[in-house]
């Protein structure tokens, strides 16, 4: 069982500084009243809002496992698929969703409808290895081993 992490690009830590610190210092500005602690609001705002939102996001995942390639995204499963279920795979620099942090991706296409996070049908998945070549090489090998049973 091999584990490739996403790459993740410097536009990605941009758009997240932009997510992350814009509600927060808007919220900040607005909100806090004079005589209210601002170190205190800050600790709160970073549990209630910051904390969720990483587990969601983070870590971006792709695990090989024997009749499966699965990809997560922070503690969901964002999509799990069976290697006989892979029908190609090529280089994108799409912008599309996906569980991706880098746009140098992979399309995965699938033979049928694959169910995202459960319930989401998709036709293909994008996803940004951090080491490319390698992720490319244990794909080939997975869907060639179908094919010599």
């Amino acid at each position: 069982m091999k584990i490739f992490y996403s790459k993740v690009d410097f536009i990605a830590w941009i758009v997240l500084a932009i997510i992350f610190i814009s509600p927060i210092a808007l919220f900040f500005a607005v909100s806090l009243p004079q005589n209210q602690n601002p170190d205190k609001f800050v600790d709160y705002i970073i549990l209630i809002v910051l904390i969720p939102i990483l587990l969601i996001l983070f870590p971006c995942s792709y695990k090989f496992e024997k009749s499966f390639l699965v990809i997560k995204t922070g503690i969901a499963t964002y999509v799990k698929i069976s290697y006989s279920e892979i029908d190609s795979f090529k280089d994108s620099k799409s912008w599309d969703k996906a569980p991706a942090w880098s746009f140098d991706r992979i399309r995965i296409n699938f033979k049928s409808t694959q169910k995202v996070f459960g319930f989401i049908n998709q036709d293909s998945v994008l996803v940004s290895p951090k080491f490319k070549e390698e992720f490319v090489k244990e794909l080939t090998e997975k869907i060639e081993s179908l094919k010599n049973l």
